[in-house]
């Protein structure tokens, strides 16, 4: 599947050389079982350049913040009654299947709900694991960081089976001193050979921590990148 890129129609006033965009997502569209949201999503684009955060997160790289039509994402703060982020409704939740039991799900860019289940981390199994279980045990990133990048990255490559989500966090500077990036499936309803046992796509398989875009996978996620607050 090709890489996607995001695909916003502009609307535009004249008189304001405004440009205003507003976009709402629901995972309604996975069917009625799936979690579902009355939040909204807005996107402001401005012809004005606008600077790069600083000491604070953003779904924007560089090469787009401070550019001529920069995008800053704003998502209402939901705590949910139970669970992490927009909860395990329609997910299974059950015992008999530790690997698939749902911890939490997410809500990408495009309204897609994003599972984080369980899964597993064994480094001398082939494959070694996925899902929070990889992520925190091979990683050290906890699930509060995995649910917010999802939430929050305005880029999302790759296909469907292997999509990779990017948060960047900027200094005082305004320059990227973390980057945190999930890679989810959101398309096989099984892994290794194992049902999802709900019918949904396996989710999140891994995600992990650079101490800056294009450096190498850290061994482990800083702490503060999980003790701190929340990026959204």
């Amino acid at each position: 599947m090709p890489k996607r890129a995001i695909s916003i129609s502009l609307f535009a006033k004249s008189s304001s050389r405004r440009i205003l965009i507003v976009a709402f997502f629901a995972a309604t569209a996975l069917g009625a079982a799936l979690p579902s949201t009355s939040a909204s999503v807005s996107h402001h684009v401005s012809h004005s350049a606008s600077q790069c955060p600083q000491n604070a997160w953003s779904g924007l790289p560089p090469s787009q913040c401070g550019s001529a039509a920069s995008a800053i994402r704003t998502k209402p703060h939901l705590i949910p009654a139970a669970g992490y982020g927009y909860g395990c409704g329609g997910y299974y939740t059950g015992t008999a299947h530790p690997w698939m039991h749902c911890k939490g799900s997410a809500i990408d860019f495009y309204g897609t709900a994003v599972v984080v289940r369980d899964g597993y981390y064994n480094p001398a199994a082939n494959p070694e694991g996925f899902g929070w279980n990889k992520a925190l045990n091979k990683h050290n990133l906890w699930i509060q960081p995995i649910i917010d990048t999802i939430n929050l990255s305005l880029t999302i490559t790759g296909g469907s089976s292997n999509e990779d989500y990017d948060v960047y966090h900027y200094n005082a500077d305004g320059y990227v001193d973390q980057v945190v990036v999930v890679v989810a499936d959101n398309v096989d309803t099984e892994f290794d050979g194992a049902s999802t046992q709900d019918g949904q796509p396996v989710g999140v398989l891994t995600g992990y921590c650079q101490p800056g875009i294009g450096d190498p996978i850290e061994q482990q996620c800083p702490d503060w990148v999980d003790s701190g607050p929340q990026m959204v």
